[in-house]
C-alpha cells in the first residue's frame, strides 16, 4: 500500500474508533453512566499509550531513560488529561515526563493537579522538591521534601499497585511489582533525607544539618557514608573539630574512594594546626581525582536522581 494511502487508512481507522466510543457512550450511559465513563477512559488510554517497555525498565533501574520515549508519553498523556482533567493519575505521569524533559513549569503544574486527587503520593512531592532544588528555590524544595517524608509509604505503594495507569506499565517486566516498587520507595525516602541534609547545610543551618545526619546515622539510613560525611562537615562549620574528625574518619572507612572526604579531613587538621598532616590528605585527594574522576564529588551517589 502506498505511503499516502496507508496514512489515509490509519486516519479513517482512528476516526472510526472515536465514533465507536461516542456511540457506546450514548447508548450505555443511559444505564450506567459512571461505569461507562470509566470504561471509555480506560479504552482511550490504552489506545493512546505508546510502548511502555523502556519506561518500565527505568522505573526498575535497569536501563536508561530515552527522551524520545518520554516525548511520546508527554504527547499521549497531555491528550488524556485534556479530555479527562479529573484523571489525576495521568497528571502524575505527565508531570514525570515534563520533569525529566526539563520542562519545570509544566511539571510543577501537572504535579499540583495530580496532588488534588491523590495527596498521598510520595513521588509527586519528591519530584517537585527536585524541581525546586534545580531551579534554585531551596525553601520550596525543603517544604516539598518534608511533605514527601510525611507520606506513609504503604499508602503510596497501595496506590501504585491499584492504579489503572501504572499497572499496565509495571506488568511488562516486573514479576514481583510489590518488591520492586517497595525497594524504589525505600531508596526514594533515603534520597529525600539526603536532600534535606544537603539543603540545610547549603543554607548555613549547620546545627540542623548535624541533627539530621545524627538521626540518619542512628536509624541506619543509607547511604551511611554520606551522612557521616555531612555530619563531619557540619561539625567542622560549628568548630567542633574533635567531633568532625570522628564523623569524617567513619565516613572514610565506609567510602575510601571519595576524594572530598580527604579534602574535608585536610581542612579539619589544618584548623587544628596540623599542617603536615593536612597536606597529606590534600595530596591523597588530588591523587584520587586523577585516578578516579567520579570520586571527586561528594554528590556522586546522588547523581541518578539529579536531572
Amino acid at each position: 500500500m502506498p505511503n499516502r494511502s496507508r496514512k489515509i487508512f490509519v486516519f479513517l481507522g482512528q476516526r472510526m474508533i472515536v465514533f465507536y466510543f461516542i456511540a457506546v457512550l450514548c447508548v450505555v450511559s443511559l444505564f450506567d453512566y459512571q461505569g461507562t465513563m470509566d470504561q471509555v477512559k480506560l479504552s482511550v488510554l490504552n489506545r493512546l499509550m505508546p510502548t511502555c517497555i523502556n519506561f518500565a525498565k527505568f522505573i526498575e533501574h535497569r536501563g536508561p531513560l530515552d527522551k524520545s520515549d518520554l516525548k511520546d508519553y508527554m504527547v499521549c498523556f497531555r491528550e488524556v488529561v485534556r479530555d479527562f482533567p479529573a484523571f489525576f493519575e495521568a497528571w502524575g505521569i505527565l508531570g514525570f515526563t515534563y520533569y525529566h524533559l526539563g520542562k519545570t513549569e509544566q511539571a510543577l503544574y501537572s504535579y499540583e493537579r495530580a496532588l488534588e486527587g491523590n495527596p498521598n503520593n510520595f513521588w509527586f512531592y519528591h519530584d517537585m522538591g527536585m524541581i525546586y532544588f534545580k531551579i534554585g528555590q531551596p525553601e520550596k524544595a525543603k517544604d516539598s521534601f518534608k511533605k514527601a517524608l510525611m507520606v506513609n509509604s504503604d499508602i503510596t505503594l497501595a496506590s501504585l499497585l491499584s492504579s489503572r495507569v501504572y499497572i499496565p506499565i509495571f506488568q511488562l517486566i516486573m514479576a514481583d511489582r510489590r518488591a520492586v516498587l517497595g525497594e524504589n520507595l525505600q531508596k526514594g525516602y533515603q534520597h529525600c533525607f539526603q536532600m534535606m541534609v544537603l539543603l540545610e547545610y547549603r543554607s548555613g543551618n549547620f546545627a540542623e544539618a548535624l541533627r539530621g545526619t545524627q538521626y540518619a546515622i542512628k536509624t541506619n539510613t543509607e547511604p551511611q557514608d554520606f551522612f557521616y560525611h555531612f555530619a563531619g562537615l557540619a561539625a567542622y562549620q560549628l568548630k567542633d573539630y574533635k567531633m568532625a574528625l570522628y564523623f569524617l574518619q567513619e565516613s572514610l572507612k565506609l567510602n575510601p574512594r571519595n576524594a572530598e572526604i580527604f579534602h574535608s579531613l585536610g581542612l579539619v587538621w589544618q584548623a587544628l594546626g596540623k599542617n603536615d598532616l593536612a597536606a597529606k590528605f590534600f595530596q591523597e585527594e588530588e591523587s584520587l581525582k586523577k585516578s578516579s574522576p567520579e570520586a571527586a564529588s561528594i554528590e556522586a551517589s546522588m547523581q541518578p536522581w539529579l536531572m
